[in-house]
């Protein structure tokens, strides 16, 4: 959540927010270093990250890793927003300040 602001944002903002968000990468990268025969450290890194209920880990080439970096922070901020986006949906309801689309209103 943003500490800049003293309260919560409006729900149109977080979703222009979470709109611009472009190609996040769930998962986390991790930094692997492995020995050579020649006494040397080589480094390589992976993307580990679950599909349906397996663990996966894929090689991420050194030429992709800035993206792939980018993309993992992108998605942190992703779910952070989410957080704040449903914070601010269960505080809208329990101060009975929430729209509800499915609560007909009455005529008199």
């Amino acid at each position: 959540m943003n500490s800049s602001h003293t309260g919560p944002r409006a729900t149109p903002a977080i979703l222009a927010e979470i709109s611009a968000i472009q190609n996040p990468v769930a998962g986390t990268l991790s930094q692997v270093a492995r020995t050579l025969k020649n006494g040397e450290t080589a480094t390589y890194h992976i993307l580990q990250y679950w599909e349906g209920r397996r663990h996966v880990s894929v090689y991420v080439p050194p030429d992709k890793l800035a993206e792939i970096r980018q993309g993992v922070e992108r998605n942190s901020r992703l779910k952070a927003l989410f957080n704040e986006l449903a914070q601010n949906g269960r505080d809208a309801v329990l101060s009975g300040n929430a729209d509800d689309p499915v609560k007909k209103k009455r005529r008199r």
